[in-house]
């Protein structure tokens, strides 16, 4: 993807989006209305996102048609879901309306400040929250786009900063995050997964690669220590776009200038720059310290008593990952550790909805998890605060993303379900795919019945979120925790079972 350094919102006084309901296209129609611009935008349905935006002064059509596009728009701006055959698509160009992939309105936004860009398949959102969150608390005034909803960010996922440092959430998938141009880039792990874009995971790493060879000069990584997959890129020759190595202590150089590379990781290895040690989960707390084995010497040796409120080992490093990335943009220790302590977290990341972490009654978690490594750090996250210490039971209300995602991972959902007291599994979310046949939830369900689920631990799969629902009610008792899972609508079901079956009681 080519990424030219220039305003494409110069002149522009109304943008129209397609696919506006998505997160990622909300933060730059939130972005835009904050800059004054006029802002309509279509999506195929409504829901929370689409109706904020109407509060805060975007027209929104509930259908993409091609009289949405009226000839005083100046810009159309659409999301790696839409096709060009999409009919505002076409319109637009009928009517020789500037068309912008939302990738590369986002790189003309943030390129020219400091960018801190978060990547990796898990754990991006939550890392860029925390680190804007640091940023906001440090008087660093940061502009943020990020995949989620921010109390902070009074509900929204972008903000305008009049500082020079922007953090972003770098997405993966369709190759987004080619449109960047970074300083501080984070990869926090690496997986197959976005398998209707990703054959391998060899593409995957190659894509990390090249993401990277658009950085600044003088670019940093921060590299999780733990992920053989990220380290692999840092010195894997094969992986590596040739003559762009991102091996330690290496450089490139090109006839105009050499650039330096410099890495500094994260994790568990005593061998990271910014290890994580003597991790504790008591109560609702997490404790743990920073060995720091860098030369930097404006941060002490070791950090002591770091605390989170947000729950498993995952956010450990997602807080760390976040330490590492603003100590390079020159944040003060203590100001990042008080930061830390207070963030509580974001909608849909292991969200508590209703009852007590501890209580005695039933609790219920929205979760965005729909990976099977993102599903299995979730159950671990519960286990280790939720139910450590009481005989409650976990069960999972999972519905699976994508036909091709379903078919990629059947066996591997299962295998992160299985410790589970009880699972009940919904239709596949489509998202942008049609369906394909023989694919459903039901592979998964066959490969947990085959891992020895008894009466005891049954696992269920319900073509009606109705009998779904009905079958959970009666399943529940004093005690349990229940997470519903999905990256879909599934957190319009946890809402109905919440206000239909419990609140009820």
């Amino acid at each position: 993807m080519e990424n030219k350094d220039i305003n494409m919102l110069d002149g522009v006084k109304k943008a129209h989006l397609i696919g506006i309901g998505g997160i990622g296209m909300s933060g730059i129609a939130d972005y835009l209305l904050e800059s004054g611009i006029i802002v309509t935008g279509s999506d195929i349905g409504t829901g929370y996102i689409t109706d904020r935006l109407k509060k805060s002064g975007a027209t929104i059509y509930p259908l993409q048609a091609p009289e949405n596009v009226t000839s005083d728009i100046d810009i159309v701006i659409y999301s790696s879901a839409i096709k060009q055959n999409n009919p505002e698509i076409r319109e637009a160009s009928t009517k020789n309306i500037k068309k912008v992939r939302r990738a590369e309105m986002l790189g003309s936004i943030v390129n020219s400040k400091f960018l801190i860009a978060v990547s990796g398949t898990h754990g991006k959102t939550t890392t860029t929250s925390i680190i804007a969150k640091i940023l906001i608390d440090a008087g660093a005034d940061p502009t943020v786009f990020v995949g989620g909803n921010l109390d902070f960010l009074e509900g929204g996922s972008s903000r305008i900063g009049n500082g020079n440092i922007a953090v972003v959430e770098a997405d993966e998938y369709d190759r987004s995050f080619f449109a960047l141009k970074a300083d501080v880039i984070v990869i926090n792990n690496l997986e197959l997964d976005h398998t209707d874009i990703f054959k391998n995971l060899d593409e995957v790493k190659a894509a990390f690669t090249k993401f990277c060879s658009y950085g600044k000069k003088d670019l940093k990584i921060i590299a999780n220590a733990d992920d053989d997959n990220t380290m692999s890129l840092l010195t894997d020759k094969k992986t590596v776009v040739p003559g762009k190595n991102f091996l330690k202590t290496q450089s490139k150089k090109s006839s105009a200038e050499e650039i330096t590379y410099e890495v500094k990781t994260f994790g568990k290895s005593p061998d990271a720059d910014f290890q994580i040690e003597e991790i504790q989960f008591s109560g609702k707390q997490t404790l743990y310290r920073i060995n720091n084995h860098t030369k930097d010497v404006s941060v002490k040796n070791a950090i002591d008593n770091i605390s989170l409120i947000i729950t498993g080992e995952h956010n450990v490093y997602n807080a760390t990952a976040s330490f590492a990335a603003c100590i390079t943009a020159g944040i003060e220790t203590e100001n990042i550790k008080t930061s830390l302590s207070e963030f509580t977290g974001l909608k849909r990341r292991l969200e508590l909805k209703f009852g007590e972490l501890f209580g005695e009654e039933v609790s219920v978690f929205d979760d965005y998890a729909h990976h099977p490594t993102e599903i299995m750090k979730s159950f671990e996250a519960v286990k280790n605060h939720a139910v450590k210490n009481s005989s409650g039971r976990v069960i999972t209300v999972f519905q699976p993303h994508t036909y091709t995602r379903t078919l990629q991972f059947f066996k591997e959902f299962a295998d992160s379900l299985k410790g589970n007291d009880v699972v009940f599994l919904t239709r596949v979310y489509p998202a942008r795919e049609p369906e394909i046949d023989g694919v459903s939830s039901y592979l998964i369900l066959k490969e947990l019945k085959g891992k020895a689920y008894t009466s005891t631990s049954p696992a269920y799969y319900f073509e009606s979120n109705s009998d779904l629902l009905r079958k959970l009610s009666e399943v529940i008792i004093k005690g349990d925790t229940i997470i519903f899972q999905g990256a879909g609508d599934i957190t319009l079901l946890c809402e109905k079972f919440i206000n239909d079956y419990l609140r009820i009681k």
